[in-house]
């Protein structure tokens, strides 16, 4: 069984005390491609996660956040930053006495961890204790099918140029590295290798960094309209 740690070792474990660890998950803005990298060779995987922090100008998803950051987080920076996995503590911590049986107003108290709002809570209560979805919790799942495309975009990308392998830049993007023989199988004119690789290193109307990412929903949309498209056309 796996051991996994959110211990502040912002080396995952590579030369450190903690090697023993399997798992290392820090926190978003502590998460570095190339030191994952070296992880992973080490025999680790690494993760990242959110709680009560980070802020602004990180996503998160606090109530007072723009619903879009959950998102954004689970899609775009998913893709560019690939985390091995995402870890979150709790959805359903629920302060309010009383149910929710009819809306759209309702005496929810939002107030979820100490002074936070929606921190550990992504849903809601109904009734008899069924748990609602919140824009929150849509978002994060919107996010994860943003991801689906790029993973899929990616394996189409792979039987086409023969067996390419991603890898992450040394600013923290990501890019796909075609093998010897896939280069000489794909012309390198080919516009849809190209497109495919420019969407999947995420469009910079989308994403530009960790704290600089868009606010505009069309733009994601833009983004994976054009996985859609690529992922039809090579069928």
């Amino acid at each position: 069984m796996p051991i996994s740690t959110t211990a502040y070792d912002h080396e995952f474990g590579v030369g450190t005390p903690l090697d023993v660890m399997d798992w290392f998950t820090p926190l978003t803005p502590k998460f570095d491609p190339e030191k994952a990298a070296k992880s992973r060779a080490a025999g680790h995987q690494v993760w990242w996660y959110i709680c009560c922090g980070p802020h602004a100008p990180q996503a998160n998803m606090f109530i007072e956040c723009p619903a879009i950051e959950g998102r954004v987080l689970m899609g775009a920076e998913t893709a560019r930053q690939r985390p091995d996995g995402f870890l979150y503590y709790q959805i359903t911590i629920w302060n309010s006495k009383r149910c929710i049986t009819s809306g759209p107003f309702t005496d929810w108290d939002p107030r979820s961890w100490t002074r936070y709002h929606g921190d550990g809570s992504w849903t809601c209560v109904g009734p008899d204790g069924t748990p609602l979805p919140t824009v929150r919790l849509e978002n994060f799942r919107d996010g994860l099918e943003d991801f689906a495309y790029a993973l899929e975009l990616e394996r189409k990308l792979k039987a086409r140029t023969g067996g390419s392998r991603s890898c992450a830049t040394a600013t923290g993007g990501s890019q796909l590295v075609a093998t010897a023989d896939a280069q000489e199988r794909v012309p390198p004119d080919d516009a849809w290798v190209r497109k495919a690789k420019e969407l999947l290193a995420v469009p910079g109307d989308v994403m530009q960094s960790m704290t600089q990412f868009t606010g505009d929903p069309a733009a994601v949309l833009r983004w994976r309209d054009a996985m859609a498209d690529l992922i039809e056309e090579a069928r």
